[in-house]
């Protein structure tokens, strides 16, 4: 479904679930509430992002 007033390609969430062979996780990113100021300008690549950079940190 489309936000109202936003522009093409405008994203409510975006996802990200992996895990490591001690741990799993799920990146959620997004706005309780999405309309046309809030909403996410990136795709899963930065949810991806933000598991791996917490990942590198949990296995020092």
């Amino acid at each position: 479904m489309p936000i109202h007033n936003a522009p093409k390609g405008a994203n409510r969430d975006i996802w990200f679930a992996g895990y490591t062979r001690e741990w799993t996780g799920v990146v959620w990113m997004g706005f309780d509430y999405t309309d046309a100021q809030h909403y996410l300008k990136s795709g899963s690549g930065s949810a991806a992002a933000m598991f791996a950079a917490v990942m590198k940190r949990a296995k020092r």
